[in-house]
């Protein structure tokens, strides 16, 4: 079961529940949580609901689950569905595009071991090892 209704921008279901707040606005609420409300009752204070399928617009009660903010994290990791940002799109990136190209150049070319090409970039034997084999700068 898909909610066809109103979505956030990350695709998870939105309504507005009959509870309001102090000055009367009724509170949102994400439409899988209020599917668990009305098939296992309210959810405990501090407890999140969690999608096995990984679907934010699912609402079917099979799919869901109850957790916290670490199992959440767990189950992310579990399923490979971390954002992992390489090249120019990682914030942290130390060097250009064109540095990791010529990195590989040099070393495919085979007079330019690891040790060699970490003094010339200033980089560690791990990231030079990531960029050579692909794993960094893509």
């Amino acid at each position: 079961m898909v909610w066809s209704g109103a979505k956030e921008r990350r695709g998870y279901g939105s309504l507005s529940r009959a509870k309001t707040t102090k000055d009367g606005k009724l509170l949102p609420e994400r439409a899988h949580r209020f599917s668990w409300i009305i098939h296992n009752g309210e959810i405990p204070s501090g407890k999140w609901i969690l999608h096995k399928c990984d679907n934010p617009s699912c609402v079917n009660p099979e799919h869901l689950f109850i957790g916290d903010r670490q199992n959440n994290i767990k189950d992310m990791m579990n399923k490979n569905r971390q954002y992992r940002p390489i090249g120019s799109k990682n914030s942290q990136a130390t060097i250009e595009r064109e540095s990791a190209i010529k990195i590989r150049t040099l070393y495919v070319a085979g007079e330019y071991p690891y040790p060699r090409l970490m003094r010339m970039f200033g980089l560690s034997k791990s990231q030079i090892s990531r960029i050579v084999r692909g794993q960094s700068w893509v």
